[in-house]
């Protein structure tokens, strides 16, 4: 994934991700845990968010189907976002 790269702290990372993700667009979802194990599966938008709603404070990633791009939020709150993101927000 190329650039550009940036790193911020939202003050909300789902309701960022509310923004940045459609809600009906399928993406990977890329869990992870203090002992290193990870777990990909695929999710909509909405079922990611409504996930993460439920669950916090660990360190995920999420990408398009093309791998074009790169979102990752860290146990601190901290999102990074590597390569063009087209926001995908479509649900006006």
């Amino acid at each position: 994934i190329r650039e550009p790269y940036t790193n911020y702290q939202p003050e909300d990372g789902v309701e960022e991700l509310r923004y940045l993700l459609s809600e009906s667009e399928s993406y990977w979802f890329i869990a992870s845990d203090e002992d290193g194990k990870y777990w990909v599966l695929e999710g909509t938008g909405s079922s990611i968010v409504n996930a993460l709603s439920e669950t916090r404070y660990f360190e995920y990633y999420i990408t398009n189907k093309d791998i074009t791009w790169l979102i990752c939020e860290n146990h601190h709150g901290v999102m990074v976002l590597k390569g063009t993101i087209e926001f995908e927000h479509k649900n006006s």
